[in-house]
């Protein structure tokens, strides 16, 4: 019963199509363990006590990068979110052991880059246009 507890937010969140920020590291977590456990079970033993261990670690790590991307001003995408943690569940193997799988949680934050000045033409400061000097020519 306690196996059914454990995953049930996670098959909610998933159905629903959105996972929220709060729900999204325990989230992960318990996707992430589940496929290492499947996946890599000697390391998966030889590493954490049961996958309940796992997941509260990975969840730390989540909750830590949420917090470092919410402090860059980087934008939460709940249905990218889903996405990852449905992907990472359906992974194959070789995707994972390839770490093709971290690839699947790439878009879930976003972090613009600081948008360039517009262009005026008329900057002064411009010494790359060698057309506009006067060389007497």
């Amino acid at each position: 019963m306690r196996l059914v507890l454990t995953f049930a937010p996670l098959a909610v969140a998933c159905s629903t199509g959105l996972v929220s920020e709060d729900a999204f590291p325990a989230d992960y977590g318990q996707a992430l363990c589940q496929k290492q456990q499947e996946c890599s079970r000697g390391y998966f033993e030889s590493t954490y006590a049961d996958r309940d261990h796992c997941a509260d670690q990975w969840t730390d790590v989540k909750v830590a990068e949420n917090e470092q991307n919410l402090n860059a001003g980087c934008e939460f995408d709940p249905e990218e979110a889903a996405r990852c943690l449905r992907n990472l569940q359906q992974a194959s193997c070789e995707d994972f052991y390839e770490g093709d799988a971290l690839q699947f949680c790439a878009d879930v934050w976003t972090c613009g880059t600081p948008e360039a000045p517009a262009d005026t033409g008329s900057s002064g400061n411009d010494t790359g246009d060698k057309g506009n000097s006067d060389t007497g020519a």
